[in-house]
This record gives C-alpha cells, structure tokens and sequence, in this order.
C-alpha cells in the first residue's frame, strides 16, 4: 500500500487517524466499562438466563415482558418444554440480582448463525416482587410497556 495514492492520503500516526475517525464519527464513543449510571450499565449488559435444574447458561436474554421472554440459546430447546430460570441482572434492582421464573418454550428457530437458536418462551410462575423488577428492567431498556400484562 506504501507509495500508493491511497496511503499518502491516509494520516501517518495513530493519534491522526483516531482524529480522522473522530470526524467521521457520527455518535459519541462511550467506552466499554460500566458506569455507575442504572440506564446505561443495564443498557450496555448482557443477560445470562440459567437453567436453574442443571445450573448451566443456557442462553442470554434479548426481549423480556412480565408475560413471556425471548432469548438466543446454544442448543434447540424443545417446545412445550419447562424450564425454571434466573435471569442475572448486571446491578441489584429492588435489592435483587436476579429474576426468577417458570416459563414454557412456547417456540424455538435457528438464529442468524449455524451456532445459534432464539426461542421465545411463556412465563407460567413469576412473583409479584419479580415482575416489579421485570417492568423496572423493561423501563431502564427502553422495551414498550405494550405488553405488560395487568
């Protein structure tokens, strides 16, 4: 690439191309770490979901309701299969770091990935406490309050 048009336009140190991308940048770079802020740290985490029977990871969450929950999974899960799970939240929300639930695989399809599933399940046994922190989740997400069971 060197003595091509394309490398004499291209800035010659690190701190000029990260200026150069800077400019370009559409958005603010907000490093990886976590804050102390509930919005952005709950934002920015990943869901472990465990299958509390064997007590192995079995997916991470990517939409949550007080009626139902989906995730992206390892395996297949088998429909109208039950699990009972915990949900692993990255800061406590009402003293608690977790959400504990019964739920029902109501359907599961291969994801984006040869390695991966998204499966979508019913909640069958959520406490009141429990679903206080999912609408708290919910809220810090950004998730519509659409489907938010009375």
């Amino acid at each position: 690439m060197r003595g091509t048009p394309e490398a004499e336009s291209l800035p010659a140190t690190a701190s000029e191309r990260e200026s150069k991308m800077d400019e370009r940048r559409k958005t603010e770079r907000v490093p990886a770490e976590r804050s102390s802020s509930t919005s952005r740290s709950i934002k920015t985490a990943i869901f472990g979901v465990t299958n509390l029977e064997t007590d192995r990871l079995m997916g991470h969450m990517t939409d949550i309701t007080p009626v139902g929950l989906q995730m992206t999974t390892f395996k297949p899960v088998e429909v109208r299969s039950i699990f009972n799970f915990r949900l692993r939240l990255p800061e406590p929300i009402q003293g608690s770091i977790f959400i504990i639930m019964d739920a029902e695989c109501l359907w599961c399809k291969q994801g984006t990935d040869a390695k991966s599933y998204i499966a979508g399940f019913k909640l069958n046994a959520i406490t009141p406490g429990n679903v206080k922190r999912v609408q708290t989740l919910m809220t810090s997400l950004g998730l519509s309050k659409e489907a938010v069971a009375d």
